[in-house]
């Protein structure tokens, strides 16, 4: 299936899934065959991985945020992983959640800077997925003025 801009950004809103998933072939897959999910063991920083099982066009995962397109301002590395993953400035408060003291953390994020330095930060599994911290930062928007409300099916 050709990806179609529109319908890639319509899943990442109206099924708030990441882009790295929304260009996925396992995604789409699954989506076809109206599968609850695309059945790989996948994931991104979040769940300490770096999305092994993707299979679509993106090459360069530092290069745009995971958890929306915008163009990457940090990379994170979990462990055991093979890449950096890029993350955006907004979506870098998101990591605020996975920030744990002492050793009792399941993994070990490193954030890379845009300079090259670099920044350990322990972590622990957020309690809310990627799509309920979407929607919250949809919420946040919408209370600052920007945007629609997650919920407001807008003029079309």
């Amino acid at each position: 299936m050709p990806l179609d801009p529109l319908m890639l950004q319509q899943v990442i809103v109206q099924e708030r899934v990441s882009p790295v998933c929304a260009t996925c072939v396992h995604f789409w897959t699954a989506r076809d065959q109206k599968a609850p999910n695309c059945g790989q063991d996948c994931g991104g920083p979040i769940a300490g991985n770096d999305f092994p099982m993707y299979s679509g066009p993106m090459t360069q995962f530092d290069r745009f945020c995971f958890a929306c397109p915008s163009p990457a301002d940090y990379a994170v590395k979990s462990p055991g992983t093979k890449r950096p993953i890029g993350l955006c400035k907004v979506h870098l408060g998101h990591l605020d959640r996975l920030v744990a003291e002492g050793e009792d953390a399941p993994f070990t994020l490193t954030l890379l800077s845009a300079k090259g330095i670099v920044y350990p930060t322990a972590g622990r599994f957020t309690p809310k997925n990627l799509g309920e911290t979407m929607y919250d930062q949809e919420v946040e928007w919408y209370d600052q003025g920007v945007g629609l409300h997650p919920e407001d099916p807008g003029d079309g």
